[in-house]
C-alpha cells in the first residue's frame, strides 16, 4: 500500500531536550513521517536539532507567540497529506501512526488520537497529576467529543478547510476550538484504543495548578454569580469533589496530596471572588474572608502557612488588609478542609512541605502554564449582578 506524505508537526520553546527527544523517538516508529517540522516560539537561545536526529525544518518565532499560534504556524507550513500534531514532551508507542493511518482515510473522520498517560516521574506532583488530573481517553474506543492538543492527526484538506487555528482567541485550551469546529461541520473525533501515548513533561506545583483552573474557568466565568451563591457553588463544585477523592489519597499513601487540594481550591475560589470583584460589582469580603479562614485553618503552622503564601502569590494572589471579618461565608469549605484527616495540616507542615521544597530544588521542565494569563478576551461573565 502505498503511504501517503506525512508531516511530523511539533513546537519548542526553551524545552529543546523534549523537542530532541521526540524527534530521536521517530527512530522507532513502525511508520516515520517523510516531513518533520518544528516551530520554534522564540527560545532564547533559538532552538537547533542536537547531533544524529532526522532532518528538520524550522520554523521560527523572533518572540514567543503562545502556543496556539505556534501550532497554527507549524501545522500551516508543513507540506504533507497527513498533518501530525505532537507536542514535544509526548513519547508515542512506535506503532502509534500505522494504527492511527487507516481511520484517516475515512472522510467522515476529521481528527484521530489515542489514550494519554501522564507519566512524567514519580515526584509528588506527577504522581497527583496522574492519578488525577491529566489523562485522556484511557478507556475510551471509536467516537469522542474531545481530543486533547497532545498527539494528533488530521488530513491537511480539514486542516485547510477549518482555516486551522487562526480563529481560536485563546492563549492555550486550542483543542477545545479545534474539536469543537470540527464537530460542527460534521467531522468524528475518534480514538484508537491502542495508539497511546505517554506525557514525559514534568510540571511545577504552580504550573499543575495553573493548568487545571486554565481548563475550565471559562465555564464558571459565563454568566454572574451573585456574591451570596458563590461560596456554595465553591462548596459544591469544589470542596465536595475533595472529600470524594480524601479516601483514595489516603488509600494511595500520598498525604502530600492534600496540599495540592488545598493550594488548588484557594486558587479557585480566590480567582473567582477577584473576577466578581473586577466583572459582577462584588465587595472583596469574598477573598477577604478566604484568607481569613487560611490563616485560621494554618494557625501555628509556619512552613505550610509559607508554601501556600508563596504559590498563591505566584498564582496572582495577595493577602488583603482590612478590618476583621464579622462572619465567614466559606465556613462550610474550611469545615471539609479542617477535617481531611487526622493530622494531615502538621504532618504537612513538618514533613509535607520539606519535601514539595526538595522536589523543587531539582528543578521542572519548562511549562506556558506557569505564567498563563485567565484575563482572556471576551471574558466579562456577561456584565455585572443587578
Amino acid at each position: 500500500m502505498t503511504l501517503p506524505r506525512i508531516s511530523l508537526c511539533t513546537c519548542t520553546y526553551n524545552d529543546a531536550a523534549l523537542a530532541d527527544g521526540l524527534l530521536a523517538a521517530t527512530a522507532r516508529w513502525d511508520v516515520r513521517p517523510g516531513e518533520i517540522v518544528v516551530c520554534d516560539d522564540g527560545s532564547d537561545p533559538p532552538y537547533a536539532p542536537g547531533d544524529g536526529l532526522p532532518e528538520v525544518r524550522v520554523v521560527r518565532h523572533d518572540r514567543n507567540r503562545g502556543i496556539t499560534r505556534a501550532k497554527h504556524d507549524v501545522l500551516s507550513a508543513a507540506t504533507g497529506e497527513i498533518l501530525v500534531l505532537m507536542d514535544c514532551d509526548v513519547r508515542p508507542e512506535p506503532d502509534w501512526l500505522r494504527l492511527c493511518l487507516p481511520l484517516l482515510a475515512r472522510p467522515d473522520i476529521g481528527l484521530v488520537c489515542g489514550p494519554v498517560v501522564h507519566d512524567a516521574g514519580t515526584d509528588i506532583v506527577s504522581r497527583y497529576v496522574r492519578a488525577f488530573g491529566d489523562n485522556h481517553h484511557l478507556n475510551d474506543s471509536g467516537p469522542v467529543t474531545f481530543v486533547p492538543g497532545n498527539a494528533w492527526a488530521i488530513r491537511r484538506e480539514v486542516w485547510e478547510r477549518m482555516g486551522g487555528l487562526s480563529g481560536c482567541r485563546r492563549d492555550v485550551c486550542e483543542d477545545h476550538y479545534l474539536s469543537e469546529r470540527l464537530r460542527r461541520e460534521g467531522f468524528l473525533l475518534w480514538v484508537e484504543p491502542a495508539a497511546r501515548v505517554r506525557q514525559i513533561r514534568r510540571l511545577s506545583r504552580v504550573a499543575a495548578l495553573a493548568r487545571f483552573w486554565k481548563w475550565c474557568h471559562a465555564a464558571f466565568k459565563a454568566r454572574p454569580i451573585p456574591e451570596d451563591v458563590l461560596p456554595g457553588l465553591v462548596f459544591s463544585q469544589f470542596l465536595i469533589p475533595l472529600g470524594q477523592r480524601a479516601p483514595g489519597i489516603v488509600d494511595l499513601g500520598s498525604p502530600e496530596f492534600f496540599y495540592l487540594e488545598l493550594a488548588y481550591v484557594s486558587h479557585v475560589a480566590l480567582d473567582l471572588c477577584a473576577f466578581g470583584r473586577a466583572h459582577w460589582g462584588h465587595g472583596d469580603q469574598g477573598e477577604r474572608a478566604w484568607w481569613a479562614g487560611l490563616r485560621q485553618l494554618c494557625t501555628g503552622k509556619r512552613r505550610l502557612t509559607a508554601l501556600l503564601t508563596a504559590d498563591l502569590a505566584r498564582l496572582g494572589h495577595a493577602p488583603p488588609s482590612g478590618a476583621p471579618l464579622a462572619d465567614q461565608p466559606f465556613a462550610a469549605c474550611f469545615e471539609v478542609l479542617a477535617g481531611l484527616g487526622p493530622g494531615v495540616l502538621t504532618w504537612l507542615d513538618s514533613q509535607g512541605v520539606p519535601r514539595f521544597l526538595a522536589e523543587e530544588a531539582a528543578g521542572q521542565d519548562f511549562s506556558a502554564y506557569a505564567g498563563t494569563n485567565l484575563d482572556e478576551p471576551g471574558l466579562t461573565g456577561g456584565g455585572p449582578t443587578a
